[in-house]
């Protein structure tokens, strides 16, 4: 048992420089190539019917608009929900669609996309990950 709960501790501790790391490099493409979104304060009714009870006690919650166009993302769209502890890569083709929610600390990076009524929370999404429909993350790293 030990064994299993020190590599839990090993993994933890890799992943917070992955995250470092990721950050610094979204920063560095913003620099050459400039943002891919901004985002803008949403209304309570944006969220209210897709928000956990738990989370209400997140402060505010953004909707993103794309700043350029990409794959299927053209400049103006308006994207999904998250909040300031979340984190979506400037860098590659990853994006919130639709009513989907990306809370707590979560991370969509690469070509992610994350869409529908899809619901992330504490958890990190890579690659060419496809979270659609009515999807429940959490605490959990898909790639």
């Amino acid at each position: 048992m030990p064994e299993i709960i020190e590599g839990i501790i090993k993994s933890d501790s890799k992943s917070l420089s992955k995250y470092d790391q990721i950050r610094k490099e979204s920063d560095q493409f913003v620099k050459t190539y400039g943002k891919k979104y901004d985002i803008i304060p949403c209304e309570e009714s944006d969220y209210k019917n897709f928000i956990q009870s738990e989370d209400l006690k997140i402060e505010r919650f953004y909707r993103i608009r794309a700043l350029r166009s990409f794959s299927d993302v053209k400049k103006g769209d308006i994207g999904g929900i998250m909040d300031d502890s979340s984190f979506l890569s400037h860098k590659g083709n990853c994006w919130i669609y639709d009513n989907a929610i990306v809370v707590n600390k979560s991370y969509v990076v690469d070509d992610a996309v994350v869409k529908d009524t899809s619901y992330v929370i504490e958890s990190f999404v890579e690659n060419n990950s496809r979270i659609v429909d009515d999807c429940y993350i959490r605490s959990s790293n898909i790639s």
